[in-house]
């Protein structure tokens, strides 16, 4: 089945051409004629290397000396473009490709394999050769700005010869350089499999994602101070071994005004810091390290072949520092992930709490704006009244005062008044008071009717902020409580 697959998912697959090199490290009974020699790979003298003929004949060695262990890979550690590691995407033409994975007993579950996400470690014995130990380990999903990242290693292991045979691709950007390096200055220890791997993983997993996670708690630390703001405590500056780190007065103007916008951005930045290189899947390679390991040994055991016990404890022994280093950051970032937790339900009660108040200002002004409506609606009623009752005197007046009655005296020139005038004034004046006056005392009422009316908008107002307060205090409480068990 395993062959059909093969060649079923090479026939899909698409080639793109990248730059080759071949790396082969060989130990002997006697440490000087032990090789390191790297170089370039044309495909025309890739059949040359897999056969080991040619240019890459091993050379002859002197009797009664014998080959301890040998590696040899091929390297693509420069690649370039950025869909090489897409699913159904080979770097070496297909029938170079085919030829490579059977001459070196590579695994072709390798090929079913170019769609994992995230670190992904197996291990298993050749199913057709009980010697051939086979690993294929990977971390291809990683791209940032079109540039990808990621990393392949397809490696078997010869139990009873203890030569190494691998496939290895990378990006520029990724730390298989270094690894490179790195294994050239171990090549004491080539005699086990599981040697590069480690050397990937300690460079993968380096200093600088436990110094990422202290990032993201030293920016957690500035978004608590900016939310738990309190003016006579308030530390503008954290200092971390008596150097200042941060400055949290970025969060606040010159009058002392919080910026919650840019406090959601960095929720939302050192969130996803945060949850960067999740631990869980670190520790599952691990565990995949450790499965290797105890397969290995009862491999070696099973065919009763010498194996070098000392090397193997070292690396048992680094697998288990790696392990609680990683379960160390585990539980740093599940503390930085609840006081993050704890931080946004901080950040949403206080909005929430603004917006109350925005609320309660916009409601206050409605219902002012709607009292004053009404008081005016009803001075203009009062006014259109007093129109209304002096209209007819109003009129008569006018209709009297026309042409058509002679008020003036038939016997005379001069200007007649009559003795009855007064009578005008004496009505006119004290009606006109009259009502003037109980104008005023009415619109009088209506004022003080009105401030009594605000005075109770106010109040009520200020009862509605009150339970809002509480509740925004009891919400904070249960946030604060948050913080301190994490």
């Amino acid at each position: 089945m395993d062959d059909y697959l093969f060649r079923f998912n090479i026939e899909k697959c698409r080639y793109i051409n990248e730059e080759t090199r071949c790396l082969e490290m060989f130990n002997y009974s006697d440490p000087l004629y032990d090789t390191v020699v790297e170089q370039s790979l044309p495909l025309n003298q890739f059949t040359d290397f897999l056969s080991q003929k040619g240019a890459f004949e091993q050379p002859k060695i002197p009797d009664g000396m014998t080959q301890l262990a040998g590696f040899r890979m091929i390297l693509q550690q420069n690649v370039l473009h950025p869909e090489v590691f897409d699913p159904s995407v080979i770097s070496l033409p297909p029938d170079i490709y085919s030829k490579m994975m059977t001459e070196l007993h590579l695994p072709y579950k390798g090929i079913e394999g170019s769609s994992t996400v995230g670190p992904f470690f197996w291990s298993a014995i050749d199913d057709d050769d009980k010697h051939i130990f086979q690993i294929i380990y990977r971390k291809s999903d990683v791209t940032k700005k079109v540039h990808t990242r990621a990393w392949e290693l397809l490696l078997s292991f010869n139990v009873l010869t203890g030569i190494t045979t691998a496939f290895c691709k990378a990006s520029p950007k990724s730390h298989i350089i270094d690894s490179i390096k790195h294994l050239k200055a171990s090549s004491q220890q080539i005699g086990h499999p599981i040697l590069f791997p480690i050397i990937i993983f300690s460079h993968y997993y380096s200093a600088r994602l436990e110094v990422q996670q202290r990032d993201a708690r030293l920016g957690l630390r500035k978004i608590e101070m900016a939310l738990n703001f309190i003016p006579d405590k308030y530390e503008s500056e954290l200092v971390v071994g008596g150097m200042v780190v941060e400055n949290s007065d970025d969060y606040f103007d010159e009058n002392k005004i919080i910026d919650f916008d840019r406090i959601n951005r960095d929720l939302v930045e050192t969130h996803t810091k945060t949850l960067s290189h999740s631990p869980a899947a670190y520790l599952r390679v691990l565990d995949g390290f450790k499965e290797a390991m105890n397969l290995f040994e009862m491999q070696r055991v099973a065919i009763q072949c010498k194996w070098p016990e000392l090397t193997h404890s070292k690396f048992a022994s680094r697998i288990g520092f790696y392990r609680k280093k990683v379960q160390g950051q585990g539980y740093y970032q599940s503390s930085t992930l609840q006081r993050l937790e704890a931080q946004r339900n901080a950040l949403s009660v206080s909005c929430g709490q603004i917006d109350n108040r925005v609320s309660f200002q916009i409601a206050e002004a409605q219902t002012k704006l709607a009292y004053s409506n009404k008081r005016e609606a009803v001075s203009q009623k009062v006014i259109a009244i007093l129109g209304t009752v002096f209209l007819p005197g109003a009129y008569l007046s006018s209709l009297f005062s026309m042409t058509f009655f002679d008020w003036q005296s038939s016997k005379s020139n001069e200007l007649y008044v009559s003795p009855l005038f007064w009578i005008y004034w004496a009505i006119s004046i004290p009606l006109t008071i009259a009502v003037v006056g109980t104008y005023i005392l009415w619109d009088r009422r209506l004022s003080i009717k009105a401030h009594k009316e605000d005075e109770m908008i106010e109040i009520r107002m200020l009862d509605m902020k009150r339970i809002s307060q509480n509740q925004a205090v009891t919400s904070r409480s249960v946030v604060n409580g948050c913080i301190q068990r994490a």
